[in-house]
């Protein structure tokens, strides 16, 4: 996703961006904290429009 921005396919504003958090990764608030920090890394981004807590 972040690609497809920097190459100008899309903007920001024109994607929803999601990401979950697995029920084994909600142990409590620093893992699910760890988490998110991981799905962000993985995607490129910065920010999430939605975390689903799963």
């Amino acid at each position: 996703m972040a690609r497809a921005i920097t190459d100008s396919l899309t903007t920001r504003e024109e994607l929803f961006i999601r990401t979950k958090v697995w029920v084994q990764d909600m142990k409590n608030e620093q893992i699910a904290d760890e988490a998110v920090k991981t799905s962000l890394k993985k995607l490129n981004m910065v920010s999430v429009d939605l975390v689903l807590l799963h």
